[in-house]
């Protein structure tokens, strides 16, 4: 793992002549690998790799050399910090890469490689190969290698459970937000369990109406609205998924992995704050359901789980009360010729967020082990866009912020004080020109000693959204 900075201003094609024309050797999205990033990997290994050169004349230095096998861009952050910036040569913003790639044990040990924590890891493959089926290619990556490593002690445990019983499974899953959704996926990929995804909300397509009479006319439907419905609270959010880590885990990655599958941008693999947008949302979740179904999932919509239902310590199953769904797709099922339904099922997975408050009290009724959890009571603080770029960024760059939209571009502009820039008939021209283009800027605050009167505790900002709006998100009339 390599950690490393490159210019925002490179030209990332002519940086020191390397040149990215071996793809085959990339993982995608492969762009991110330019010659900027390339010549910073080599930059680690700069005296080293000028030894195995005279030993090895075919590499080129020219490219990226043949040792460095399946170079990934696994993140990318940018660092605008004060500090940073005041410690770099040009006084630009840095953006930083994390870089995995493979190199063989022989090639490791001429580089003398060594384990240099947040600097440079040495990933050990020895003790995943033997965990996995030999299908899998001695020469596939460190993430290849864990994922498959997952997948097949997902399966091992469901066939276990299924020869157990005998028979396919059943699993009733209760909410179609992101952990319905995917504990739904994975199960119906075993091909083992049929999973049934009940939701109490309408699907995204017939949502989204809920929503706009919400809005506009000031019409509540209290089970199809901002927090109730196909996709979860989150869906007519941004589509934040930050994760605030460094590199993200492997079960990280593979939620990201399959939101790429279903339709959203490759950049979300590598992004250091990746968003998806409610309109990307809408589109793959759609597709999703119609995944799941093709798997032999179920998902019903207007379906509110009422009872869940025990015997002898054990759950068996739920029951259901249905309401109207309206559901536009080919695959639709009929709508449920009774009002309420009994479901055996040989597991329950309860996947509600924490506005279903009956679910709750269903838990409680029946002897379910409940405790409080701790949660933070805040308000929100606006800010014009362009003050925050201008105090993120300065005067040089933060013109480089370019949104496509002209208000707040003008506003970004006209921020500016005269460093920098000057009038040139009423309008604002940039001396000094800029190839990198920023991101709209954020930013994060924390601390423990917020003395509240008595003693100090936590306070720290969360989800900043620029450009964002307030939305009514309650449930109840």
């Amino acid at each position: 793992l390599i950690t490393d900075s490159t210019l925002l201003n490179s030209d990332s094609e002519q940086i020191q002549g390397f040149k990215i024309d071996e793809k085959q050797r990339f993982s995608r999205p492969s762009h991110y690998l330019t010659s900027a990033v390339a010549a910073s990997l080599l930059s680690r290994f700069k005296n080293k790799y000028e030894l195995l050169k005279q030993k090895n004349t075919t590499n080129s230095v020219e490219r990226i050399p043949s040792i460095f096998k399946n170079v990934t861009v696994v993140r990318r952050s940018l660092d605008a910090r004060k500090a940073t910036v005041r410690k770099s040569s040009d006084g630009a913003p840095k953006y930083n890469y994390v870089i995995d790639f493979d190199v063989d044990v022989s090639i490791a040990k001429q580089l003398a490689l060594k384990h240099q924590p947040g600097r440079i890891e040495l990933l050990s493959l020895d003790d995943i190969r033997g965990a996995v089926d030999n299908s899998i290619s001695s020469s596939s990556t460190y993430e290849q290698l864990l994922l498959s490593k997952q997948n097949h002690e997902l399966q091992r445990d469901i066939t276990g459970a299924a020869a157990l019983h005998g028979r396919k499974l059943k699993v009733v899953i209760v909410g179609a937000g992101p952990a319905g959704l995917f504990c739904a996926m994975e199960l119906a990929k075993s091909q083992l369990v049929t999973p049934i995804v009940l939701e109490r909300g309408q699907p995204v397509e017939t949502r989204g109406k809920d929503i706009g009479s919400l809005i506009h006319r000031r019409s509540l439907n209290c089970e199809s609205n901002f927090a109730f419905g196909e996709g979860g609270a989150g869906t007519w959010s941004d589509g934040k998924l930050t994760t605030r880590i460094g590199r993200n885990s492997l079960e990280v990655r593979k939620v990201l992995q399959t939101f790429v599958q279903f339709g959203a941008p490759e950049e979300i693999l590598v992004e250091g704050s990746p968003h998806l947008g409610t309109d990307n949302l809408v589109r793959l979740i759609k597709k999703m359901r119609q995944e799941l179904r093709s798997l032999g999932g179920e998902i019903r919509f207007g379906a509110r789980m009422t009872t869940i239902n025990h015997s002898g310590g054990a759950v068996t199953g739920v029951d259901v009360s249905y309401g109207e769904a309206s559901e536009r797709s080919y695959d639709a099922p009929l709508p449920q010729s009774a009002s309420t339904e009994r479901i055996e099922a040989d597991a329950v997975v309860i996947a509600t967020g924490h506005s279903a408050r009956d679910v709750y009290m269903e838990l409680a009724t029946i002897g379910v082990n409940l405790e409080t959890k701790g949660f933070a009571v805040g308000f929100r603080i606006e800010h014009p866009q362009s003050l925050i770029n201008k105090i993120q960024y300065g005067n040089e760059w933060a013109p480089s912020v370019i949104t496509g939209k002209a208000s707040t571009d003008t506003a970004n502009r006209e921020n500016i004080l005269n460093r920098g820039t000057h009038l040139v008939d009423n309008t604002f021209e940039i001396q000094t020109i800029h190839k990198g283009r920023l991101p709209v800027a954020s930013y994060r605050l924390a601390t423990n000693e917020a003395f509240d009167g008595t003693r100090n505790r936590g306070a720290y900002s969360f989800c900043m959204c620029p450009g964002g709006q307030i939305v009514p998100a309650s449930t109840d009339p």
